[in-house]
């Protein structure tokens, strides 16, 4: 409302008498405005700040937070004011009894799983109810929240038992129905809500007696507010953590003191984020004339107006910049997001839209071909033009699901820290992620079984430049992964490296799977393996510097993990894989800081140097390559060589007397086109394929006219942008 309303139409309908006027501004429940969501609110402010002095006025800030580390730190970044802390709690604290919860484990004991948190609330929900205790359940998705509160009422419904003493609770809900709910549970009249983190915050339901956690919320302040929804007219209260199948969870269950002993995280945020900071120098130039004097406000204003007169969207007068879009900028910001380009998801059967989504997610689940799921109803999609931003789908009734296969090309930008940890060199900077998705698995439901592979007709590309923190693997650990000759090869236990170290780095920066994403890639001229975090966010949100800050912290608590799991071996929660051997990866961890000897009984083939691992030239000629091209990529998949991911998108390959020629789509030209790039592809290749001497490597480009219609619609998005 404010972005959208209030600033926009500053000196219209009133709202000079409320810029006027305006003494205070407050803002509660502080620690929720992280990441993506409180960068956009910093820069907000910013624009409210400014219209305030326009109208000859300078509002106070009140802020207030009980569960983040960093309260002061995060008021002041939000606020771009001074702050005085204010620490004494005031308020009741009843006596609460915290009950953590393992379901048990199912399955074969080779490969045994922990009964579902969905599953343990489906059975614990209605017990509740019978026993009229009044509490509220938090579910991590909106999907989750409606199949519990669904089922919990069948089961109700089957003993004979009101099913309306439950209800769910959710966004996407009117605020009708949702008032209803809260004034319902607030009187009395019914016993228990199923929600998800909406109601975690600030609003009155009355006194309740239990809490039930499904799986911990992804942070400790979270945990402290969902927690604190319980007990609040000085009662004694309950609170159950119902662990789930995933490392964190595991970890708490192992570590519980970790939980209740630890202060709560710090909130990172990143203000001037490039991206962020263009959308709002653009909301503000329609509200009121920017100057140079605005770079007090946005420290980035000199390298975004050139740009923003460049493109017509702004005109200089008399030194002052005017908006001169044809749009309203204020309403094309997402303020959850650093873009705001979604995708329309629309029911072929019944040409209506049902929700939209992320492009970047409908690149990974809308591709054509895809099972998308909604409100538990099957669709498959039929189409996915990126042009309009529509995804076409219709109702489906298979007996699988899909998932897509994604290749990932890493790219070092700027290198801005360095540092050596033990054995390990530490690096943070910029980089740029080429995500491809280039086909889909076919995954049967129940069993997991795979029923099939299908290509893309057009691979779907997702470029991102962000921050990331990473970690060269020393050469030891490096060469006795390499020489794992067990099924899967070393791939696996790259990735068990990345698993443990991602989850261990989401509890040190208060992040979650969406803010922080995990690979490995080949690194430097040496062709080092390295493990890589970096943020998901263009540009960066701070999350990356912070595990470089922390590192040594994550590292031990990744071995604790991988260590204390229950499980014999090794399993999907600590190290991602049943055929990862889990000593293996504690063993390569410990390596980071002291060498030692891999442990035994494990299939390695370690007596290989260094050039026998990585030269593999022996796999084909050129003569065969045709025949094992796809064997060539999957070798070069596996070792994570360079560009494994361009030559798996390949579209055919054909030789000359003097080159071997690939032929690959004509939107990748702008980034391959460079004679460093050609010759360290080549380099790649003549490792697993003897090419001679005297051969060069050729890249010719297929040209495609949609393709050249999309890179003409990226351009300009960029240069609108940023």
């Amino acid at each position: 409302m404010i972005n959208s309303s209030f600033l926009p139409n500053h000196n219209r309908y009133g709202f000079p008498h409320i810029f006027r006027n305006l003494s205070y501004i407050v803002i509660d429940e502080l620690h929720a405005y992280r990441g993506a969501f409180g960068s956009h609110l910093s820069n907000v402010l910013r624009r409210i700040i400014r219209i305030c002095r326009y109208h000859n006025n300078s509002p106070r800030f009140l802020c207030s937070s009980a569960t983040i580390a960093n309260p002061r730190e995060l008021a002041e970044n939000i606020c771009h004011s001074e702050f005085i802390l204010i620490s004494k709690d005031g308020s009741p604290a009843p006596e609460k009894e915290l009950l953590f919860f393992q379901p048990p484990l199912v399955g074969q004991k080779e490969t045994f799983l922990r009964r579902s948190v969905r599953n343990e609330m489906i059975r614990i929900l209605p017990v509740l109810v019978k026993s009229v205790l009044r509490f509220i359940a938090f579910c991590r998705s909106r999907k989750d929240t409606e199949i519990v509160t669904k089922e919990c009422k069948d089961r109700l419904e089957r003993s004979r038992h009101s099913s309306n003493q439950i209800a769910g609770y959710r966004g996407g809900y009117t605020p009708i129905e949702r008032r209803k709910i809260e004034n319902n549970l607030l009187e009395g009249k019914i016993t228990g809500v199923v929600s998800t983190n909406a109601l975690e915050l600030g609003i009155d339901i009355g006194a309740l007696e239990f809490v039930v956690m499904g799986g911990f919320p992804g942070t400790r302040a979270s945990f402290w507010q969902q927690l604190g929804r319980a007990g609040r007219k000085e009662k004694k209260a309950y609170a159950v953590l119902i662990l789930d199948n995933r490392p964190i969870d595991q970890f708490i269950g192992m570590n519980p003191d970790w939980l209740i002993d630890n202060e709560s995280e710090n909130a990172v945020i990143d203000k001037n984020n490039l991206y962020i900071q263009m959308a709002h120098i653009r909301a503000a130039a329609a509200e009121l004339p920017l100057t140079i004097d605005d770079i007090t406000f946005f420290p980035d204003l000199g390298e975004v107006l050139p740009l923003l007169e460049e493109i017509g969207e702004i005109k200089d007068t008399d030194n002052s910049y005017y908006w001169s879009g044809d749009t309203s900028p204020a309403h094309e910001i997402s303020l959850r997001n650093i873009t705001n380009e979604t995708v329309k998801i629309i029911n072929k059967n019944e040409n209506r839209t049902l929700t939209t989504i992320d492009l970047l997610q409908a690149k990974f689940e809308l591709y054509p071909g895809a099972i998308y799921l909604h409100e538990t109803v099957q669709y498959h999609c039929v189409k996915l033009d990126l042009e309009t931003k529509e995804a076409l789908v219709e109702t489906a009734d298979s007996n699988y699901f899909t998932d897509p296969h994604v290749t990932t090309n890493i790219d070092i930008l700027v290198e801005h820290e360095a540092k050596v940890l033990g054995k390990v060199d530490l690096y943070f900077g910029d980089i740029k992620v080429v995500r491809i998705n280039n086909g889909y698995k076919m995954i049967q439901f129940g069993t997991h079984t795979n029923l099939g592979y299908e290509a893309l007709v057009e691979p779907l590309y997702d470029e991102l430049d962000t921050e990331g923190c990473w970690i060269a693997l020393p050469e030891r650990v490096q060469l006795v992964l390499q020489g794992i000759t067990d099924e899967g090869g070393a791939d696996p236990y790259f990735k068990g490296i990345v698993h443990a170290l991602q989850a261990c780095a989401e509890m040190q920066v208060m992040a979650t799977f969406s803010d922080i994403r995990g690979d490995t890639f080949v690194y430097g001229q040496n062709q080092t393996v390295a493990v890589l975090l970096y943020d998901q966010y263009l540009g960066g949100l701070g999350f990356a510097e912070k595990v470089f800050e922390k590192f040594e912290k994550i590292q031990d608590q990744a071995i604790l993990l991988v260590k204390n799991c229950p499980c014999e071996s090794g399993c999907p929660t600590c190290v991602k894989d049943y055929r990862v051997d889990k000593a293996v990866i504690i063993w390569a961890l410990e390596n980071f800081f002291s060498e030692s000897t891999p442990p035994e009984n494990i299939s390695l083939n370690v007596s290989q140097n260094k050039d026998e691992i990585r030269n593999l030239s022996t796999l084909c000629t050129l003569d065969d390559l045709e025949g094992k091209w796809e064997e060539v990529v999957s070798t070069m998949s596996d070792n994570k060589f360079y560009g494994h991911a361009i030559f798996n998108i390949v579209k055919r390959t054909s030789l000359t007397d003097k080159a071997l020629v690939l032929y690959l789509s004509n939107e990748l030209e702008s980034i391959l086109n460079k004679e460093d790039v050609v010759d360290r592809l080549r380099d790649s290749l003549a490792k697993v394929i003897d090419i001679p001497a005297r051969m060069t490597l050729t890249l010719k480009y297929v040209k495609n006219l949609d393709s050249d219609k999309n890179i003409r619609k990226i351009k300009r998005h960029l240069q609108s942008k940023g």
